[in-house]
This record gives structure tokens, sequence and C-alpha cells, in this order.
């Protein structure tokens, strides 16, 4: 049960944040620019709409499995007291009908003054793991603060590298001159990108802190060493989009856009595989004592 549970919230905190990216990308780095990038919105629509019920699937495993971890049972009425009786179980229903809501309304929240709005409860998603997980354990507003700001940040760097992904595809693969569209939304994803890893670097670095970990020697606890595989993975993905930042984007007029872009999304590909790894060892890390509580008495 244990590693189920991991396994399910790392999905489901993956899914979270490729909804939650892919709708900020669509309307603050995508949305704009027209010819050829308006007729991607009826495949955006539909790809944000499939991963609102993705993230219900997710969403409601975790919360079944969870409810049956806390009632050491599977008998309906044992999960009904679990949910209804349970911070746990308000939060995490709350949140199921809000994804319902959210992945219902996703064709038609782009191109309406609603927009905004839908983005911003999109945002909130995070948060209701942040009040069931370890920033709520240590009751510390500022360590909730930046679980919050992480989370945001993180889904928001996945979710549009995965949106950006798909774009790129589509204008590589299209007809007609798409000269200067694909540098100007690689330029903007990428300002948006570093941002949100400012604010990952800064955010884990607090969390890791207050969470008790030594860092003399991180490796000496089971919650330090998966915060170091994290890390390391963390670096990587660092490291392939230092090659899109600093590599790539200067052979923009030299090498020609198709080129350079073809190599942008091949790194793009790269930094999402091993954001899909950093999901995993997170789904672990929820699951694994603070050493901050392990060594108080």
């Amino acid at each position: 049960m244990p590693i189920l549970l991991s396994a399910t919230h790392a999905l489901d905190f993956l899914i979270t944040s490729l909804f939650l990216g892919s709708v900020v990308c669509t309307q603050f780095v995508l949305k704009g620019h027209d010819d050829p990038a308006e007729p991607m919105d009826a495949k955006t629509r539909a790809r944000t709409r499939a991963l609102g019920f993705i993230l219900f699937l997710t969403s409601s495993a975790w919360t079944l499995l969870t409810a049956s971890d806390m009632a050491e049972s599977w008998e309906p009425t044992n999960l009904w007291t679990a949910l209804g009786q349970t911070n746990f179980g308000h939060l995490w229903c709350i949140r199921l009908i809000l994804i319902a809501i959210l992945a219902f309304v996703a064709p038609r929240f782009r191109n309406t003054p609603w927009a905004k709005v839908y983005v911003v409860l999109v945002c909130t998603l995070p948060l209701f793991a942040t009040f069931t997980g370890h920033a709520s354990a240590q009751g510390s507003v500022l360590r909730t603060v930046a679980d919050y700001l992480h989370a945001l940040a993180a889904g928001i760097w996945a979710g549009g590298l995965f949106s950006l992904l798909f774009w790129l595809s589509a204008q590589l693969s299209a007809k007609g001159d798409a000269a200067g569209v694909i540098q100007a939304v690689v330029e903007r994803f990428s300002k948006v990108a570093m941002g949100s890893v400012a604010i990952i670097f800064v955010s884990g670095i607090l969390m890791t802190y207050q969470g008790g970990v030594d860092f003399l020697h991180p490796w000496a606890t089971d919650y330090g060493r998966l915060i170091l595989a994290k890390v390391a993975l963390f670096l990587l993905a660092l490291g392939a989009a230092g090659l899109n930042q600093f590599i790539h984007l200067r052979k923009w007029k030299t090498a020609g856009e198709t080129l350079v872009a073809t190599h942008v999304s091949r790194e793009v590909k790269l930094e999402l595989a091993l954001i899909v790894f950093i999901f995993a060892v997170a789904g672990f890390l929820t699951r694994t004592d603070l050493p901050l509580l392990v060594s108080s008495p």
C-alpha cells in the first residue's frame, strides 16, 4: 500500500501540474498570436479537457486510497467515515468537485471574459495538497506559502513544457510561413520558465531547511536522500533548459527557425522526461517522515 499510495500521489501531482501549466501557458504564452497559433485553439481546448478528465480520475484514486489507508479498511462505511469526518476528506472532496467543474468548463475558457477567473481557479488546485501535506503537519505559515509556491511554479514549468511541445510539433508540421512566431513564443516561455525555476529553487531550499534536513549530511535520512535525488534530476533538467536558452536561441538567425525549433523541441522532450522522474521522487517525499519530526521526542 505505501508504494501504491506514493506512486498514485506522484501521478496525481504530475497530471495536476500538466493541467495547470497547460492552462497558464495557453493563456499567457500562446494566446495573442494570430496565424498560425489560432488554428491550434480547438486542439488546445480538447487537450485541456482530456487532462482535466484524467486529473479527476487520478485525484479520485488518490482520495480513495488515502481514505482506505486512514480507515485501514475498504468497507464503504469506513471509507465514508474517513472522507466525511477528516480534514483531508473534506478538502479533497471539494477538490474533486472543483476539478469536475474545471474539466467541463475547459472547452470555453479561452477568449471569454471568464478566462482569467478560470486560470485563478486552476491555480488553486495545489493548495489542497499543501493543506493536507507536510506543510500542514508543521503548522508553519512560511512553510505553507513556500510549499504552495513550489507546487505552483513546478506546474507552470512542467505543464508549460508539455503545452509548448505540442504547439512546436504543430508549427513544424504546418505548411506556410511562420517566420518569427515560433521564436517569439519560445522566448516568451523561456522567461516564464526561468521565473518558475527561480521560485522552485528558493522555495525548495526553504522547505528543505524547515523540514530539518542537515545540509552538511543530507544523506543521513531517507527524506534527505530523496531530496538529493530530486536535486540531481532538477539540475539535469536545468542543463537541458540551458541548451535551449544559451545555445539554440542564440543561433536562431544563423541556423534558421525550423532547424532551431527542431532542436528546441528535442530538449523540451528531455526536460519533460526528467521532470516525470522528479514528480516520481516527489510522490515518495510526501509519504516520508520529515527529519524534524523523526528527531522530535
